[in-house]
């Protein structure tokens, strides 16, 4: 944690944003208190464009808290294990905690950004699978396909800094066409 928090915070001042993979209650905790420390020791960050990605099994108390440090939450949703039925297979891990294992829609509804990412390899690739799961995790899906969308879309496009290129359908953009 004193690593993590000292590379956050000298990396902040010259420019760098954090991308921070995070699976479990620690991994989670540890980056938001390193980005949160940072902040406090750089002044207000709210320039910088951290990103812890996963975000698999959070404690309840880190939920809110990507929304009060301008944390990205940047989930991958495409494999089979984000489908209510195979959550079963994980409760015998972690209990009551694997139907709420990746909590896209408690972050999003703090109002947080949420991106979909695909994890290829591991995943897969097609946004088209990850846009389907993120609308069946049950109590943790995305409310609808309009907030899908952006999170494939716009909010990525956000988080890479590349809002003025790409992430819309407007003149002057790039597109792909699939």
């Amino acid at each position: 944690k004193t690593r993590l928090t000292r590379y956050v915070t000298e990396l902040e001042k010259v420019g760098y944003d954090m991308h921070i993979h995070t699976i479990g209650d620690r991994a989670v905790r540890e980056s938001l208190d390193a980005i949160e420390s940072a902040q406090k020791n750089n002044g207000n960050a709210s320039s910088r464009r951290h990103r812890l990605t996963h975000v698999e099994v959070v404690n309840a108390s880190d939920i809110g808290r990507f929304k009060s440090l301008g944390v990205i939450a940047d989930f991958q949703v495409a494999g089979d294990f984000a489908l209510p039925a195979n959550y079963a297979d994980v409760e015998p891990l972690i209990g009551e905690r694997a139907y709420s294992m990746l909590p896209v829609r408690s972050i999003y509804d703090t109002g947080a950004m949420v991106t979909l990412s695909s994890d290829w390899d591991v995943s897969s690739l097609n946004p088209f699978v990850g846009m389907q799961h993120a609308l069946q995790m049950g109590k943790q899906s995305l409310p609808n396909m309009a907030a899908v969308v952006k999170a494939y879309t716009l909010s990525p496009a956000y988080l890479m800094r590349q809002e003025d290129k790409t992430g819309s359908i407007e003149v002057g953009k790039l597109a792909d066409v699939i």
